[in-house]
């Protein structure tokens, strides 16, 4: 995994200036009655997150400076430091905060812990104890009194996709509130009540320009109007006043990877932008792709995206282009364990790999650091095995086109030996492999074969067989030892699926192949990876909805996690986003017909309400004041849902939170509880019952729930699901275990929150 960049020392691209830029520029905005957006934009995986860290790493520096000329702290000369010696004030700093306990408050150890720290880690050098400790001491006035409050928000950490617009404004209200005033937080919070109320209704914020649901924002504000409460407007005014108040100081918004997002989460976020960007003493920093976000905008607003943006985004920023030079030096680490021993035939291949195949592949600095990962991984396990030029071309392969590289494994007798009467242009061909010029130069350059039938110049080598090269079939096998054994089942594969008379069949014989691999985890990832591509270009059919509800619950236990946090994609996020990709671009007559079909063929319900869940959410431009379903059928999920409860199905649901939600929104509240109190006195589905909970009760990315017990106390006894989470604690299921943490954890914090 590619860690972003966080400090200049860290920086080997030269983006460190450009960094110093997009920081003096935001810190030399004067202050506006409409405050600013600014975008930064460049492809994903070419360095937004690095840059933005040292932008406002930057930032840092400039106010510490400022406040330089000031004596903050009894006993303290107020001697201007400049910025580079702050910055290596910095450095010494970052280092001294690694002592101790990892993760501590520095508000909260007391002084003498770090004098001591201070003296063991600079030697007892007292010109540099005293700066590092009027650094720290500068540091703590900027925690506490920021001329630029920054709020880092990363939505892509938000699980909860319904719940993004809601958690965005808690984080905004209460990370200001503390810093800014309560005179702001309360102006912020009664603006931002009436604004979160609106994105769940219209799917995005008030002032987006979503077809269909103006009717609906209108009816809600006049509903709203109605009351005695201050209108929207009047709520806004109060908080213009309140952020002009701040004088010269900012709010600093940070949105990084907006790209990350489905489309309908992107549309929501920037119209979450659009409505709270004019506001005084405000500046937005968002990163993004602008191709991807364009066209996400399209897709859900049904407007020009490229001019959505303009109207937003004041201010463009665009990543310096770097060159294929710049990037190829990223490989350096591994290149220098590759090569230890100094051949010249070695070093000229190794020359022509660089020129045709690595500065062909290498496109970002994420290319070139996967890259880089693989290679050096693969050497340490085949050092000695392999020719070290075709195992950098083979990995770059492997990080960066898997399509090719498992076609040279499959195929790899015929690459060596040419058994066969059939040309190679006839082998991709038939395996659906397309040829492009760089697909041409890397296997040219692995295999003599290949290169004298492209008729290529490259590839034609006399190295002796001891150089141990890839295309000679005694060495070939060690090449592949770190390979997982066909993780994927090919494009062709693929293609034959969906071209299949019966999907149903073909997909559940795909999942028993997978089944008997060692690496079934991987091959189902990429079965449904691959029908989840395939549903953003096309309509669902009837047989894809049926192969994937039916073959839901096992897959879905299965999990098939990518990672060991909860954020990481799994098979439940991967079948959820097939079927609303499936059905987004559906009529409401066909994606209600569709959801008929789902809800017919299912034993479990776990993933048809989810589906229901989404489409009640989605409303057509042509009918603004339908939910999307008719009543009928939400009579039919409604009904089905109370039989699967009276059978006690939800003891063995695959995922129960999303049919408890959903039978909360269509039902009484008070069965749904009465359910819910009946399953925690029988100990049925703890980590279900858990789940739902954290999921409706809004949290912040920091995983802090804002009134937990009394909105949780609505749905199930709260008493009772504490004292089972005592006991599931002790539990012999690890789910049960982590889930019962997780719950005590959120329970303990609501009781001692302070607002």
């Amino acid at each position: 995994m590619d860690i972003a960049v966080r400090s200049p020392s860290d920086d080997k691209l030269g983006r460190w200036e450009f960094a110093r830029s997009l920081a003096t520029q935001i810190w030399d905005l004067p202050p506006s009655p409409e405050g600013y957006v600014v975008g930064l934009e460049a492809e994903w995986g070419a360095g937004k997150s690095s840059v933005i860290n040292m932008a406002l790493h930057q930032l840092l520096l400039l106010e510490l400076v400022e406040k330089t000329d000031r004596q903050w702290f009894h006993g303290e000369d107020a001697v201007p430091i400049e910025i580079d010696e702050m910055e290596r004030l910095t450095e010494g700093y970052n280092a001294i905060v690694g002592f101790g306990q990892p993760g501590f408050d520095l508000n909260y150890v007391h002084p003498d812990h770090y004098n001591r720290a201070i003296a063991e880690r600079c030697g007892n050098n007292e010109s540099d104890i005293k700066k590092l400790y009027r650094y720290f001491r500068l540091r703590m006035r900027v925690k506490a009194a920021p001329k630029n409050l920054i709020i880092h928000f990363r939505p892509w950490l938000i699980p909860d996709t319904a719940a993004l617009s809601t958690v965005f404004l808690a984080e905004l209200t209460k990370s200001v509130g503390g810093l800014l005033g309560d005179d702001v937080q309360r102006a912020l919070r009664a603006y931002t009540e009436i604004i979160s109320r609106l994105a769940p209704l219209a799917g995005v914020a008030a002032q987006a320009a979503v077809p269909g649901v103006g009717s609906l924002i209108k009816d809600f504000l006049v509903a709203v109007g109605q009351r005695k409460d201050p209108t929207l407007d009047e709520r806004k005014s109060a908080l213009e006043r309140s952020l002009k108040s701040l004088g010269d100081k900012k709010v600093v918004i940070v949105v990084d990877d907006l790209d990350r997002l489905s489309p309908k989460e992107a549309a929501e976020m920037i119209a979450l932008v659009k409505s709270l960007g004019n506001l005084p003493n405000v500046v937005y920093l968002l990163s993004y792709d602008s191709a991807v976000m364009a066209s996400h905008i399209r897709k859900v607003l049904d407007v020009d995206g490229y001019g959505y943006l303009e109207k937003i985004v004041q201010y463009r920023r665009s990543l310096p282009l770097l060159a294929a030079n710049a990037l190829v030096e990223l490989l350096r680490p591994a290149i220098e364990v590759l090569f230890t021993e100094v051949i010249q035939e070695v070093i000229d291949r190794y020359d022509v790999a660089v020129l045709l195949v690595a500065k062909r592949y290498i496109l970002t600095p994420r290319d070139a650091v996967r890259a880089s990962s693989w290679v050096a991984q693969a050497h340490a396990r085949l050092r000695g095995q392999t020719d070290p030029v075709d195992l950098l071309i083979l990995e770059i392969l492997n990080a960066k086109d898997p399509e090719l590289h498992s076609w040279i494994r499959r195929n790899i007798d015929i690459l060596c030996n040419k058994e066969t009467q059939e040309t190679f242009k006839v082998l991709l061909e038939r395996d659906l492999v397309i040829m492009n010029e760089r697909r041409v130069l890397a296997l040219s350059l692995l295999f003599p074969d290949v290169a004298t039938e492209f008729a290529s110049p490259h590839g034609r080598s006399s190295a002796p067989r001891s150089a141990k090269r890839l295309h000679i079939r005694d060495f070939s096998p060690a090449y592949f030892e770190l390979s997982e054994p066909l993780t994927s089942f090919g494009k062709d594969v693929i293609a034959r699926l969906f071209d299949s008379d019966d999907f149903v069949a073909q997909f559940k014989e795909l999942l028993d192949v997978a089944e008997t691999s060692p690496y079934a985890s991987a091959l189902r990832i990429d079965l449904l990876d691959s029908v989840r591509e395939r549903m953003q270009l096309q309509d669902i059919t009837r047989g894809i909805l049926t192969a994937l509800i039916e073959s839901a619950p096992d897959l879905i236990r299965s999990e098939d996690r990518l990672g060991s946090d909860d954020f990481s994609p799994d098979n439940w996020r991967r079948l959820s986003g097939a079927i609303d990709s499936g059905l987004q671009d559906l009529s409401p007559e066909g994606r209600e017909d569709m959801l008929a079909v789902a809800l017919d063929v299912s034993e479990d319900i776990s993933l048809v309400a989810d589906a229901v869940r989404r489409a009640l959410e989605h409303r057509p431009s042509e009918k603004p004041d339908k939910s999307g379903l008719s009543d009928h059928f939400k009579n039919r999920v409604l009904t089905r849902i109370r039989e699967d409860a009276l059978a006690d199905k939800f003891r063995i649901a695959a995922h129960l939170p999303p049919i408890l939600r959903l039978w909360s929104e269509l039902d009484s509240r008070s069965i749904v509880r009465s359910k819910l109190d009946e399953m925690t006195s029988s100990r049925a589905n703890f980590v279900g019952i858990v789940r739902m909970i954290l999921t409706v009760v809004r949290s912040s990315a920091e995983g802090i729930f804002y009134q937990l017990i009394k909105e949780a106390d609505e749905f199930v006894d709260i008493r009772a699901l504490e004292k089972w989470a005592l006991d599931a604690g002790a539990s012999a299921n690890p789910a049960e275990r982590l889930w019962a943490a997780r719950f005590q954890d959120a329970v303990a914090r609501d009781r001692k929150r302070d607002f």
